[in-house]
């Protein structure tokens, strides 16, 4: 697979995951990840992959999270290849009709497994709340 196709790849993969996390679909979550994935959020403990599904179905339930993601840059080495965007998210409290609006900072690790890019580390940080 040359460079652009590897590129296209990695755009199709962090888009699935976007669109797993807008569905709510918790059970998802883990094959996204490699085995030893990690997941990093901002202000919490760092969650394994076999976690995700319990921790992921509590969140996405309880509110309507939407994500999008803006690629800045990708970084391509062998197996490895790391991801820097911007991602937008929305989410509402149960009971309320309030949208809370956010943009952060996020660098995702992704690793060849069987010749599919996986997240092996994905950390972010809020920079706004809107």
């Amino acid at each position: 697979m040359n460079n652009q196709d590897q590129t296209q790849a990695l755009r199709q993969a962090l888009n699935g995951f976007a669109a797993t996390l807008n569905a709510a679909k918790a059970a998802e979550l883990p094959g996204l990840f490699t085995e030893g994935g990690k997941f990093m959020p901002e202000g919490l403990k760092t969650i394994d992959a076999q976690d995700l599904q319990s921790r992921g179905e509590r969140f996405l339930q309880a509110i309507a999270f939407q994500i999008s993601f803006e690629i800045l840059d990708i970084n391509i080495e062998g197996d490895l290849a790391t991801v820097i965007s911007n991602a937008k998210t929305s989410e509402t409290q149960p009971g309320s009709d309030i949208s809370i609006k956010k943009t952060s900072r996020d660098f995702f690790v992704f690793k060849k497994v069987s010749e599919k890019r996986k997240i092996h580390r994905y950390i972010f940080n809020n920079l706004t709340l809107n």
